[in-house]
């Protein structure tokens, strides 16, 4: 009875052990194919995104923008900023905008500055001038990087405000202005804890914005962002 009652138990065990198994490569199977359509999908608008005709293409990338897909709408915003067409990269100047909450500059040595400490030479007193400077102090302010916080941006918009967070931990909204998007430009006009300050950018090749930060009529900055 008692090896009866044993060979049931390990019979069962086995069927068990099969069952089991057998769940397994089915959700492995499942999980394969889910990963295919997915592939598949993301694959289709790409290829939307990217038709040669510039109107469908405009078309594509405002209903990829539309959804709620995340990887959809960075793959089409992505394609838009890289394209040579002027309204297909204005939406996807404006989209990337929408997206961002934060945007970093990197920021370079203004050539003023450098033509300064060039003139200077060795003469420590010149040196000392153009240590003790205005854009000397500002290019110690934004080496690190020029930082802004985004406020109101819509795909369907072209306006914004940006908060400048040159010497600030916190938003003030002392430090401000608008930036408005014109076809592949963005210009932005406000109050810094620098000054009175303009940034000026250009979307270049590979979704990268390139310009010039200046405070009051200092020489500028030249500043850059990829996107995206």
């Amino acid at each position: 009875m008692k090896h009866r009652i044993v060979k049931l138990a390990l019979a069962l065990s086995a069927s068990a052990a099969i069952a089991l198994a057998a769940s397994y490569s089915h959700a492995a199977d499942a999980a394969t194919g889910t990963a295919a359509d997915r592939a598949g999908e993301l694959k289709q608008w790409r290829e939307k995104c990217n038709d040669p005709d510039p109107d469908l293409r405009l078309a594509h990338i405002e209903q990829a923008i539309a959804t709620n897909d995340a990887p959809v709408q960075r793959i089409c915003t992505r394609s838009a900023l890289e394209s040579d067409n002027l309204d297909i990269k204005n939406l996807g100047l404006r989209a990337a905008i929408a997206s961002s909450t934060q945007i970093t500059f990197t920021v370079e040595q203004s050539p003023g500055l450098i033509e300064a400490f060039k003139k200077a030479g060795n003469d420590e007193r010149a040196l000392n001038q153009v240590n003790d400077s205005y854009l000397n102090r500002h290019w110690n302010y934004l080496k690190n990087g020029l930082v802004f916080l985004v406020d109101g941006a819509k795909v369907t918009g072209s306006s914004s405000v940006w908060f400048c967070m040159v010497d600030c931990q916190r938003r003030d909204d002392t430090y401000k202005g608008n930036a408005v998007v014109t076809g592949n430009k963005i210009s932005w006009v406000g109050r810094t804890s620098l000054g009175t300050c303009t940034l000026n950018l250009t979307l270049e090749k590979g979704g990268e914005l390139k310009g010039m930060f200046q405070v009051d009529k200092e020489p500028a900055f030249p500043v850059s962002v990829k996107l995206l």
